[in-house]
């Protein structure tokens, strides 16, 4: 049996899903597309994102807080 976190971190994300959980404008990331800031996959036209690439950005940008 497969890790249930294994499967949702390869879930593929349509653009407004990503600009939802970013809270970010659709031109956003397609600027962070533009400058290779996030990866993604485009197949018929849809361009689509993986979760696990979503979560990388994030750790990747994280700052803790002093307090």
């Amino acid at each position: 049996m497969r890790d249930i976190r294994c499967e949702a971190q390869s879930l593929r994300l349509m653009t407004g899903d990503v600009c939802r959980i970013l809270n970010i404008r659709k031109r956003t990331l397609q600027h962070y597309r533009d400058k290779d800031i996030i990866p993604y996959t485009q197949i018929a036209g849809k361009i689509l994102y993986r979760l696990s690439d979503i979560n990388r950005l994030l750790q990747k940008n994280y700052v803790k807080r002093n307090t």
